[in-house]
């Protein structure tokens, strides 16, 4: 992406004979017309999903055209409590531009039983050459499988929680119970 770049073509002769000689050179100017637009892709990532017990997915990010400068790309997760990113950011040069840049996506393992938790990548442009600055970020979307689940422990009590006075069975019936859950 280095736009229409101008250049002069000069042909001049070069003989033994001398009336070949004497003939002037001749110079066209012409205009290279650049066919590169800025452009990058994000590939399909390995898996959608991530797990909270380390699970991970991995992508890669790649420019279209060699820029002009250095680009550089913010990769953020909307929830980094459901998964993180590494690296953080992706810089490419004009030397290094067409060499794909993996990254992965780890579950992060958050100690609550939320279920199955939804949550997005971005990859955005954020310094770097102005024809690549102006593309619109690419968002992934990913989901954090949950490894909580809900439980309770305790002791069965031996009388009203409110009094301590002791229980002669089911509050409603009057029942014995067995301390078991039915």
């Amino acid at each position: 992406a280095d736009g229409d770049v101008a250049y002069s073509v000069t042909v001049s002769v070069v003989s033994g004979d001398a009336d070949y000689m004497a003939l002037a050179a001749v110079s066209f100017g012409l205009t290279n017309e650049n066919d590169d637009a800025a452009s990058f892709s994000v590939s399909e990532p390995s898996s959608t999903a991530t797990s909270e017990a380390g699970g991970s997915a991995t992508f890669s990010v790649v420019l279209g055209s060699e820029p002009f400068s250095e680009v550089v790309f913010n990769v953020v997760s909307s929830d980094e409590n459901e998964g993180a990113v590494d690296p953080a950011t992706v810089t490419f040069t004009p030397q290094d531009w067409n060499e794909a840049q993996a990254v992965v996506v780890t579950g992060v393992d958050d100690s609550l039983a939320d279920g199955d938790v939804a949550y997005s990548v971005t990859v955005s442009v954020v310094s770097g050459d102005a024809d690549y600055m102006a593309l619109a970020a690419v968002s992934l979307g990913f989901t954090n499988e949950n490894d909580d689940s809900a439980s309770f422990s305790g002791e069965p009590t031996t009388g009203k929680p409110e009094t301590g006075e002791p229980t002669t069975g089911k509050p409603e019936t009057g029942e014995p119970t067995t301390g078991k859950p039915e």
